[in-house]
C-alpha cells in the first residue's frame, strides 16, 4: 500500500510531538529509511512541505503574503498581522512580502484560502465596470 505525503507528514508530526528531543536525529533517521523503503523518497519534497505546513497549524501559525508595489512598512505589517490574527485565531502570523509593479498602488494580502484585495488595479476595474452598466 503507497502512502500519501500527507499520511508521512502527519505521522511525523504525531512522532515529535512526543519524541524525546535526545532522539530527534534517530527518528528522522529512521523516518527517511522508511520513506525510502517504500519508495516514496522522490516524493520527499512534498511530504516535507506538507509537514511544514501540519507543523504550523499545530503550533497556530499563518503564513500570509502580502503583493504591492512597494516595500510596506512595519507598522502596516504589524497591522496585517492583527487582522490575519483575528481572522484565523493564529498564535503567530508570518507575512511575506512580494514586490509586484502590476498591483499599481494598494496591496492584496493572501493568507490560508483568502484574498483581500485593496489594490488600485481592483478599484479601477470595479469603476470600469460601473461606466460600462
Amino acid at each position: 500500500m503507497r502512502y500519501k505525503p500527507k499520511h508521512y507528514a502527519e505521522a511525523l508530526c504525531d512522532i515529535l510531538d512526543s519524541a524525546d528531543k535526545d532522539r530527534l536525529n534517530d527518528i528522522l533517521e529512521g523516518f527517511i529509511e522508511l520513506v525510502a523503503e517504500n519508495g516514496d523518497i522522490g516524493r520527499m519534497d512534498e511530504i516535507v512541505d506538507i509537514f511544514g505546513e501540519e507543523f504550523d497549524r499545530r503550533e497556530g501559525v499563518v503564513k500570509a503574503k502580502v503583493f504591492s508595489s512597494h516595500v510596506i512598512d512595519r507598522d502596516m505589517i504589524s497591522v496585517l498581522k492583527e487582522h490575519v490574527a483575528s481572522r484565523t485565531d493564529a498564535l503567530h502570523v508570518d507575512i511575506d512580502q512580494e514586490i509586484d509593479e502590476d498591483v499599481l498602488g494598494g496591496m492584496i494580502l493572501s493568507y490560508g484560502d483568502k484574498i483581500m484585495d485593496a489594490s488600485l488595479r481592483k478599484d479601477i476595474k470595479e469603476m470600469g465596470e460601473r461606466i460600462r452598466s
